[in-house]
Formats: structure tokens, sequence, C-alpha cells
């Protein structure tokens, strides 16, 4: 069995102005309580029983609850280590002893909250889509579970964001047919199929026009930045990097669909760990490359992959954009360009995004692993 944690977003439903003040008041002081934990972290203790020791009972003359206090620790704890400082707006975190969901019927459905007022409960929207009224439905069925959540306020809107958890069970059967997938800046994704010894179809995704939109959103966010215009950076913030997990989505749903065409397919991705240390490029490529959005792409690729029984399988990418698909020579004067490869072995000349993936099927079929390995992680279901 494998985890799949699923994020569905609902917005509360007009909750009255004595619940909205309850919540808001009770988000502030959260990141307040937040702010105070990294304090203490960075100055004095940078352990949870050391933090607790130190802030715990400052921290309940807030108002905020025991529990509710525990959770700003633990999410300043994981700010810390990752270098982060102040901070506001903090996402509220919501565990089973925070929140309560009562589901009742298609057109009732209330969440409770621990606020600095005691718990409350707000109803959820009468209107849910489609697949959410079918989350909460497995949920009461007892098919998943929740048991975490968060309340997010988006510029004066309060959401709720469950993260409902199914246990699945792992793919196990010989893959016939090996969809290669290289991942790359130029060309977001390209994708190989080998069917019966031979490529049977080949795409290419290209990055030219999030390329160009971030390329736009830079030098308009240097002008703005420059001129005070604070406003327009508020409403451009997040734009780009919704841009990006919308076209992630949109190619990860297309891979796992062609894999659904085929008789016991298996996708095999590039292992891309460490690759921001392994690759050097000029400082502009440099700087794409940091900015690329790849583990979000594989990990959708894999939850998709998952919810449908088909194998995700992850391969070394060393020497793939080098090596000759053809003969199976490999230089790094292989590759002429971004674009171009030709070897200088055999002369074969084809696409180099093309080529890797050929080669990321051929490192597959040569490993040839017959259980299927996870990196897991978590979906997102709010997009296509």
């Amino acid at each position: 069995m494998v985890g799949l944690t699923k994020t569905i977003r609902i917005p509360l439903h007009e909750p009255n102005k004595g619940k909205y003040d309850s919540l808001i008041n009770t988000l502030n002081r959260y990141s307040e309580c937040i702010n105070f934990h990294l304090d203490g972290a960075f100055l004095y203790a940078d352990s949870k029983e050391e933090l607790h020791e130190l802030c715990y009972h400052s921290s309940r003359l807030d108002g905020l609850s025991a529990n509710l206090v525990q959770s700003a620790r633990d999410r300043a704890l994981e700010m810390y280590w990752k270098g982060c400082t102040h901070t506001s707006n903090v996402p509220l975190r919501l565990n089973q002893r925070i929140f309560k969901l009562v589901l009742r019927d298609d057109t009732l459905n209330l969440i409770g909250i621990t606020t600095i007022n005691g718990r409350i409960y707000v109803p959820l929207p009468p209107y849910l889509r489609p697949y959410q009224k079918r989350h909460l439905k497995d949920i009461t069925s007892g098919k998943a579970t929740c048991n975490s959540a968060e309340l997010v306020d988006r510029e004066g809107d309060l959401w709720i964001h469950l993260f409902v958890k199914y246990e699945l069970d792992k793919p196990q059967y010989q893959p016939k047919t090996i969809i290669g997938v290289d991942l790359g800046v130029s060309k977001l994704a390209t994708v190989s199929v080998l069917s019966k010894d031979a490529v049977s179809k080949v795409n290419f995704f290209d990055g030219s026009e999030l390329r160009f939109r971030r390329k736009c959103y830079k030098r308009s966010l240097s002008e703005w930045q420059s001129n005070g215009n604070d406003a327009m950076v508020r409403r451009s913030k997040g734009k780009i990097s919704n841009l990006s997990t919308h076209l992630n989505h949109c190619i990860s749903k297309w891979i796992v669909s062609l894999a659904k065409q085929y008789s016991d397919p298996v996708i095999v991705i590039e292992s891309l760990k460490g690759i921001r240390e392994r690759i050097k490029y000029s400082k502009r490529m440099n700087a794409e490359l940091h900015s690329w959005s790849f583990a979000q792409l594989q990990s959708f690729i894999e939850y998709k992959a998952l919810e449908k029984g088909i194998r995700v399988e992850y391969v070394d990418a060393k020497n793939t954009s080098r090596m000759c698909c053809n003969c199976g020579h490999s230089h790094k004067s292989n590759r002429r360009d971004q674009a171009h490869f030709k070897c200088l072995e055999c002369g074969y000349e084809a696409n180099s995004d093309f080529n890797a993936s050929v080669n990321i099927v051929k490192v597959f079929r040569e490993k040839a692993p017959t259980q299927p390995t996870w990196l897991g992680g978590r979906g997102e279901l709010n997009r296509p």
C-alpha cells in the first residue's frame, strides 16, 4: 500500500462578522506566535523541547489554546531550519485536536475550528464542485481520511485546505510499454513511447511561452519596485507560479492519459536529484534552471499515475543527454547545442531532447527493476 494525499481547497461560506473576526484574529495571533518562537529559536533554543520550555507559557497569555501554540511551535521550527525569518499571514495548520469536519449531506457540511474565542462552526458552501463532493463522500464512507487541514487568508477571503489521504495498492505488473520522459528548460518535457522495441510516439511540450512570461514579469517587477508601485507587485504575486503549476498539471495529465492507452505501461522519468549542483550553465541559464519546477512536475505525474494504477520509475539521468540512442557512444561533443544532437561515432542526428528521452527508456530496460519505486508526494486537485 502507498499513501496518496490530495489537497481540496474550499472557501468558507459567508461566516458572520463575529465568526469572521474570531478566525482572522486567530490567524494573526498564530503568525505572531510563530514569530515569537522564531526569535527564541534563533537566539536561545533550536530543539522542540527547549523551545517549548522557553516559549510555551508566554504564548498561552495571548489567548491561543495549547494545541494552537504547539502547532505554531512546530511550524516555527520548520521555518527556522529552512532559514526563514519573521513572516506574516501564515496559514493556520489544523490537526484533529484543532478542527472537526461535520459531514451530513450535499447541502449541509460544517467545519469546526478552535479559535481564541473557543471552537466555532462555519458552513462549507453548498455549491461544491463534483470532485469536491466526491472526496467528501469518500471521507464519510471511510474510503479516505482527513486528519489535517489549513485555514488560509486570501486577501480577506477565508479558505480551508483539506488534506484527504487515500491508501492505494502499488501497481505490481511487468511493463510491456515504456514511456520515457525527459525534462528540460527549452522543452518542458519530451515524451517517447517504446512499444515492441520501436519508438511509436514522440511529443514535445514547449517551454518558450513560460520563459517569455518569466522574462516579461521580471522586467515589469523591477520597474514596479523601482517606481514604488506596491499595488502592482502584490497583484502580480504568484502569477508566474500559478502558470507554471497549471502547465505542469496539463503536461502530467496528458502523459498519464497517454500511458492509459497502452497495456501494462510504465512511465520512466530521469531522477533529477542534485541537478542544480551538478549542471553548470551561464548565469542566465542557471537562474532559469533554479526557477524551474522539475520536482513539481514529477510529483504531479506520479500521483496522477498512482490514481490510474500505472507504474512510475526513476533512472539516473547521467549521460542521457550525451549518449547516442542509436549506437551508445557517449561524448559531451555529441550534443552540438541545446537543440541538436549529432553522434561523432555513427553520425546519427536527432533532436537532443528526443535522444535523451529514448536513452532514459534504454537505461530503464538495462536495469529492468521488477518492483515499482515511488517518491511519494502530495497531490493538488484544484487544477486540471
